[in-house]
Formats: C-alpha cells, sequence, structure tokens
C-alpha cells in the first residue's frame, strides 16, 4: 500500500465529509443498529463515523498513523473506535456481523488481497456479511498511467490493481462464502467529472 501517498493526502483531508453512496447503501440494505462492523481502510472517517451516527459499533482500521490519532482524538466513543494498522495483516480479536471494506482491495496486491478475504471469513459471526467497493478492470484509468502488469498501473504515484467481477466472486464463494449480490455499474463512486464502472459484492459467511 502507498502510506506515504496517504500521509500526505490525509494532511490535507483529514476530517470526514458526507458518507460514500455505498456506505448509504450498505445501512439501507444490510446493516442494522448494534451490528459490530469493522471497516479495512477507513481513510478520514467518513463511513466509520457515519456507520456509527446510525447506531452501529465500529472499529475503522487505516494505516495512517497521525490521521488514526486524530479521528480517535476527535470523534471515537463507546461505539466509534480507530486502530492504526495494515489491514492485509490484522490481529484483531472477537468476531464481526460485517467487514466493510470500500476502495481498498484494489490498493494491495493480488495475494494480500486474499489474506484479507481469508480473514474476513474466520472473524465474521455466522451469517455476517463482507460488503466491498472495488474499482473494475473495464475503469478506463487502467490504461492512464505506467502499467505494471495487465489490471495493475500507477498514476500520479498511486498503485491500483483493477478486478474482474467474475474472477473475484469466484475467490470469494471458494472460500465458502455465499454470494448475495454482485453488481458493476457506473453512478456507484462518481467523483468530479469522472463515473467509472465499479464492481459492489456483498457475500455471506
Amino acid at each position: 500500500m502507498d502510506k506515504t501517498y496517504w500521509e500526505n493526502y490525509y494532511k490535507e483531508h483529514n476530517r470526514p465529509a458526507a458518507p460514500s453512496l455505498f456506505a448509504e447503501a450498505i445501512l439501507k440494505e444490510y446493516v442494522s443498529p448494534g451490528f459490530r462492523l469493522v471497516e479495512l481502510g477507513c481513510g478520514n472517517g467518513r463511513d466509520s463515523v457515519f456507520f456509527a451516527q446510525n447506531g452501529v459499533i465500529v472499529c475503522g482500521v487505516d494505516q495512517v498513523d497521525a490521521e488514526v490519532k486524530f479521528l480517535n482524538d476527535t470523534y471515537a466513543h463507546d461505539q466509534l473506535g480507530f486502530v492504526a494498522g495494515d489491514f492485509t495483516r490484522l490481529d484483531l480479536g472477537g468476531a464481526f456481523d460485517c467487514v466493510y471494506s470500500r476502495f481498498t482491495l484494489h490498493s494491495v496486491s493480488e495475494e494480500d488481497e486474499l489474506r484479507v478475504l481469508e480473514w474476513a471469513y474466520h472473524h465474521l459471526n455466522d451469517g455476517g456479511l463482507f460488503c466491498i467497493e472495488v474499482r473494475s478492470a473495464n475503469d478506463p484509468k487502467l490504461q492512464d498511467g505506467e502499467r505494471v502488469s495487465k489490471n495493475e498501473n500507477i498514476v500520479d504515484g498511486h498503485y491500483r490493481r483493477y478486478v474482474d467481477l467474475s474472477a473475484f466472486t469466484q475467490k470469494l464463494t471458494a472460500l465458502s462464502f455465499e454470494l448475495v449480490s454482485a453488481e458493476e455499474c457506473v453512478g456507484f463512486a462518481p467523483y468530479g467529472d469522472e463515473d467509472p464502472p465499479v464492481i459492489r459484492v456483498v457475500v455471506k459467511k
């Protein structure tokens, strides 16, 4: 993961903004007050704070120590806390009702991705949900910057790996997850004048 890139980014964007469209959709369809949720790569906490405001018990994890300290000092309470760490090598105890990953798995290698998928399966309660939003291999941005491999590039110093929906769902079901929903669509994550196709997957243990 590009730790230095994100350290610099969150110096300028340290406060939570409006929640993502994905968080709003997950809260509406799948997550209820009292659920125990862990967010992998919570960044400035926008979605973690949003879930906690709606009665969810949240642990946000991010690699940027300074941002995690800021979030704990500013926003933490008895149902919301933040942990500094690499989400591909987590050492968190307990089990969760939901593992939430938005725009994080495409920032790590395929090997690290598999480690995260396995971790999620073993740390979800029975019936727990793994909710994922990730960049698609059909994203035009794959053609930009320095091409690293067929589905990886570096743009403005930032690594991305673009995901094939069919192959990704096969990985999840091979780990014994039950597929709940899988979509690839524009309109999921518009940003400025960009609105690329984005993948959303929800699976159940």
